[in-house]
Parts: C-alpha cells; sequence; structure tokens
C-alpha cells in the first residue's frame, strides 16, 4: 500500500536506493520548508483522488495526472501548478530514467490552453500602472 505522505514515499524510495539517513536528510533539505508543507497537501489531495477514481498515485501515468488537472480546473493556474510540481516531486524519485511528467506534451499543451483562458485582473494597487486604453484595446481585440 502506498504511503499518502508524499515524504515519507520519497523516503521509502531513497532508502531503498540504499541511501543512508544522512544522506535522505541532506536531500530533503533542497526543498524550501514551506514549499514541502504546500506540496504535501497537494499531494495528500491527489493521492486521494487516485483512491476515490481508482487510481494509482504514485503511477507515472499523464493521461491520469490529465484527468485529475482537469478535475481541478476552476482553479488558478499557478494553483494547479502547485499540484502539478507536488506530483512531479514523488515521480522524479520514483522514476528517475523518465523525462520530467512536467515536460509531457500533454501537461504542457493543457497549461497553455489554462493560461489561454484566464484573464488576469490587476488589484487596485497594480491598476494605476495599467494604461487603461491599451487594456480596452487588447479586450476589444479578444472578445
Amino acid at each position: 500500500k502506498l504511503a499518502s505522505n508524499r515524504l515519507e514515499i520519497i523516503y521509502n524510495k531513497r532508502k531503498s536506493d540504499g541511501m543512508n539517513d544522512e544522506l535522505i536528510e541532506h536531500l530533503s533539505r533542497a526543498i524550501r520548508t514551506s514549499t514541502n508543507k504546500a506540496y504535501e497537501e497537494y499531494w495528500k489531495k491527489y493521492a486521494e483522488w487516485c483512491q476515490k477514481n481508482n487510481h494509482q498515485a504514485d503511477s507515472y501515468d499523464s493521461c491520469q495526472l490529465l484527468y485529475y488537472l482537469t478535475s481541478q480546473n476552476h482553479l488558478q493556474c499557478s494553483t494547479l501548478n502547485g499540484y502539478r510540481s507536488a506530483i512531479s516531486s514523488v515521480l522524479r524519485d520514483l522514476y528517475p530514467k523518465r523525462k520530467p511528467i512536467a515536460e509531457d506534451p500533454g501537461i504542457v499543451a493543457f497549461f497553455r490552453a489554462k493560461r489561454l483562458q484566464e484573464i488576469a485582473i490587476p488589484s487596485e494597487t497594480k491598476l494605476e500602472t495599467w494604461d487603461m486604453n491599451q487594456l480596452r484595446k487588447f479586450v476589444q481585440s479578444r472578445f
């Protein structure tokens, strides 16, 4: 049974590869604590989705990842990118000889499409730096 804890999965893989605890601990510091915390939450949600949908969270399956990202398509691109990064961080250790899943053409196309669908509305503080005539022309050219 796959552990739902992202760091535990990575630890177990590194241990099975023959790394000692000191080296594993050192490598775990390559990602900031705050990033690890976010990744842990993202991985947990992904693992729960996989279990609910009869998928294996630890399988290197870009189609599965695309289905998951699509199920979360209501979230902003930056949030989805965080999910992708968290999942990739596990798969990178489990499948070191495979290309990063983020480079899969389907994943790349998903994020390209997502970025094109999002309209970034500037906050009030950033609005001062926007030329409203340029913004109006842009909106008119798109819609």
